[in-house]
């Protein structure tokens, strides 16, 4: 009998460090996927300097047809405009100074996306006024800044609070607009 008791006993220990073996096993692989997955938030995209045929004829006609920008949003270069290259984008988004949330607009700061010529914008090139801790009277402002080659260009922005804003993103909180650099 003392023999089982010390069987069950061992049965016991090997089963306690399997798990603990597991465990150890299973935080690296998931730190991996996480680090992965913080790396394609943050440098996800590239800069497309020029727009692709595809989309020019979108771009034309939103040269000479620009949508009116929503009551949310105040953009530059204006759509429509001719610019010089040296010249930033950005993009305000305008809020209610009396009911500022510093972490909705952080958060909003962190999940709204930008577009040049049809890609997404890396987060290390986009700047913004909570960057510097400052929020200017009703204005969150995200900029990008890049000297652009002389031609016709699409720009967009996504604007999202969450994770779930940026995979499914709200058409209503979309706005697309065209320029020319010279």
């Amino acid at each position: 009998m003392n023999g089982l008791i010390v069987l069950n006993e061992e049965n016991e220990t090997v089963k306690r460090s399997c798990t603990w073996m597991k465990a150890l096993l299973t935080i690296p692989v998931v730190l991996i996927f996480v680090s992965i997955g913080v790396a394609w938030w943050i440098w996800g995209g590239y800069e497309q300097s020029y727009i692709p045929n595809h989309l020019i004829p979108t771009a034309e006609f939103l040269m000479k047809q620009p949508v009116i920008e929503p009551e949310i949003l105040n953009v530059f270069p204006r759509p429509g405009s001719v610019v010089k290259s040296s010249e930033v984008t950005y993009v305000c988004l305008h809020y209610e100074p009396q009911y500022e949330d510093r972490t909705k607009l952080q958060s909003t700061y962190n999940w709204t996306r930008l577009f040049l010529n049809g890609q997404r914008i890396p987060q290390s090139r986009i700047s913004g006024s909570l960057l510097f801790g400052a929020i200017m009277g009703g204005c969150l402002q995200i900029s990008y800044f890049s000297p652009s080659p002389s031609g016709l260009h699409l720009f967009r922005i996504q604007v999202g609070t969450s994770f779930n804003d940026f995979l499914n993103p709200d058409p209503k909180l979309s706005y697309e607009w065209a320029y020319r650099v010279e």
